[in-house]
């Protein structure tokens, strides 16, 4: 089940502050990673778009 999904209507789903803190830090971890790969080999900027289309 995707996050979005948790975010329905009507889901039994409920978030805890642990489990939003855990996915702010991964995501933020996640773009820190596109965004150095971005700097350091400017071609790859598809690489950032793509990650944004998909995150």
């Amino acid at each position: 089940m995707s996050f979005e999904d948790n975010l329905k209507p009507g889901s039994n789903f409920v978030l805890i502050p642990t489990t939003t803190d855990h996915a702010a830090k991964e995501f933020a971890s996640e773009a820190e990673t596109v965004l150095a790969s971005v700097v350091a080999q400017p071609d790859s900027e598809h690489a950032l778009e793509f990650w944004m289309h998909n995150a």
